[in-house]
């Protein structure tokens, strides 16, 4: 065995030292494979707890003692056999290493053993000195071949792609317990859930190449619902689906757009009943929006990749912005009657923006603190010059975005990740067969630094992003899921659990991936569709089949 570091996380420690008992691990992370070393995949390295003895001899004797193992399953692959067992390390692992038995592990389930240390397995003259501190724990996934499962040790092509996507990714709980000689087992810690589960719940078959998609009360009986429609290319027509229960969804006509994938929702004539921007045309609600379609009118908008509501002029009025590979980025005053012509203002022309999608879901907010809004798009971000949207000035300072099949496109969340006080943002990569997960952090005047949360390997195209406090502890986690053009067989939704806390800068290595389902992912939105107290999930295939989707987040049912 070869020494490695690997970056650790910790979620959560449970350090209840009693006279003979005290817990030494207790994680929650996900084994995958991702290309780079600096993630989990099947040899990881924990450091040890604060408050775990430094010398497990003495006063009490836990090095004579047993330890006890929980092994909890979350989410497992397939049900291929695999072996899990632990270590102790101390310094270079040529100082000293100890290793538990192995066990068998085939599905997802919770794992219990236990085993006296002085039982491990020593490799030869390397004992661990158990006065001394352990500076490493280990945990280690063997295939049914008693292979590591891991490639970073270059030990040959044993590793293919059929045995990874038997193994990974796998989400797991681990729990050492250490009790001291002739001590008594008290049992385990509570193993409580670090991120909320999400349940798959099927809205609805319908339709292929839809986009324009929204979560929004549009009945006005107190609960949200879905909207989606399709491309402008594919028969422009677009539904909402009224939420009844998680599995009970009513369709509705709502009428023809003529939209890429770009639409938002807002009461645009100020009657109390929401409304649709679908690209170059507006669809509004009659008030009876179960009865009968939207009224839609043509308001000479462009045919938009995306498109958002925000106030660009600082006048207290809604505006619109809309971004197309095909015209460039524009943002549009309504009228006080939305059905005449919206004026039209340019941010950036076809030849200094050629970004197929950038400015969506939530791409308008003050970079530079001067009190007014700017824009962020793929590998730039447009200052708002004069304050009131007629000057714009291009900062081509963002490292991200690659050109693909469709040219450049990132989907895009402003927001203040690191509590300083100044507007950050985050982006995935999307119409990218191999897209990145990065949040970009301001130093206050509109110049970034980038840190990684998903980096390439998992050939997932990320044409989703959710930014939200999922298990509402106060601070901000990301959800983005695999979408058309993803390289990977697999179209994976991921969450990445922010560990910083409250208030706290995320550096790259306090993210935890949690793995939720193989579904193909496009265009997600969220919000509290149950009216639960907790932020669920909506969304839909593009070209990979025809099922809409809600994650539903059961962080408060399981409280």
């Amino acid at each position: 065995m070869k020494n490695l570091f690997l970056p650790f996380i910790i979620l959560c420690t449970v350090n209840s030292i009693q006279a003979e008992q005290i817990t030494i691990l207790d994680e929650h992370f996900v084994h995958t494979n991702e290309g780079n070393n600096d993630k989990k995949m099947g040899f990881c390295i924990f450091k040890p707890y604060v408050d775990m003895p430094s010398n497990l001899v003495e006063p009490i004797d836990y090095a004579h003692g047993a330890a006890y193992f929980r092994l909890r399953i979350k989410n497992k692959p397939t049900t291929a056999k695999a072996q899990y067992n632990f270590g102790f390390q101390q310094g270079d692992h040529s100082l000293g290493e100890h290793f538990s038995d192995r066990i068998d592990i085939t599905t997802a389930k919770t794992y219990q053993w236990s085993q006296p240390l002085d039982e491990w397995w020593k490799p030869d003259n390397h004992h661990v000195d158990f006065t001394q501190p352990v500076n490493r724990l280990m945990v280690v996934l063997w295939d049914d071949q008693e292979q590591q499962i891991d490639d970073r040790w270059n030990y040959g092509d044993w590793l293919t792609p059929g045995i990874i996507a038997s193994y990974f990714p796998m989400e797991v709980q681990v729990q050492i317990v250490l009790v001291s000689k002739g001590g008594t087992f008290e049992g385990y810690p509570e193993m409580k859930e670090r991120f909320p589960r999400f349940e798959v719940h099927t809205i609805d078959h319908q339709g292929n190449k839809m986009g324009q998609t929204s979560i929004i009360d549009v009945d006005n009986d107190g609960d949200l619902d879905w909207i989606t429609g399709q491309a402008h290319h594919a028969g422009h027509k677009i539904w909402w689906w009224e939420y009844q229960n998680p599995d009970k969804w009513v369709q509705h006509y709502m009428g023809m757009g003529n939209s890429d994938v770009g639409g938002d929702v807002y009461d645009l004539n100020g009657d109390g009943w929401i409304d649709m921007l679908s690209g170059s045309k507006i669809l509004l609600n009659t008030g009876k929006p179960k009865d009968e379609p939207f009224e839609v009118h043509d308001i000479g908008a462009v045919n938009s990749h995306d498109s958002e509501f925000a106030d660009i002029n600082g006048d207290g009025k809604m505006d619109a912005i809309a971004n197309s590979d095909k015209a460039g980025l524009f943002w549009y005053e309504i009228p006080d009657d939305p059905t005449h012509q919206w004026k039209s203002h340019t941010i950036a022309t076809i030849k200094q923006h050629k970004i197929h999608g950038g400015v969506s879901p939530n791409a308008v907010g003050d970079i530079d603190g001067d009190g007014d809004n700017d824009v962020v798009t793929g590998q730039a971000w447009y200052e708002n010059i004069d304050s009131n949207g007629l000057k714009w000035k291009a900062h081509m300072n963002i490292d991200f975005g690659e050109h693909h099949k469709y040219g450049i496109a990132v989907r895009t969340w402003i927001l203040d990740m690191d509590s300083d006080g100044d507007n950050d943002f985050v982006q995935t990569e999307a119409d990218n067969p191999d897209g990145r997960v990065a949040w970009f952090q301001n130093d206050g005047s509109g110049d970034w630094t980038r840190h990684i949360i998903k980096d390439k390997g998992d050939g997932q195209d990320f044409h989703s992003l959710v930014v939200a406090d999922f298990d509402n502890d106060g601070d901000m986690d990301i959800f983005t899921g695999g979408g058309p053009l993803s390289k990977s067989n697999k179209k994976n939704c991921y969450f990445w659990e922010n560990t910083a806390g409250a208030g706290k800068c995320p550096t790259s290595q306090q993210w935890i991936e949690h793995f939720l389902t193989e579904k193909p992912c496009h265009e997600a939105v969220g919000a509290d569709v149950d009216g639960d107290g907790d932020i669920d999930i909506c969304t839909k295939s593009w070209s990979t089949g025809d099922e809409h989707l809600y994650f539903r987040n059961m962080l408060m049912e399981n409280k």
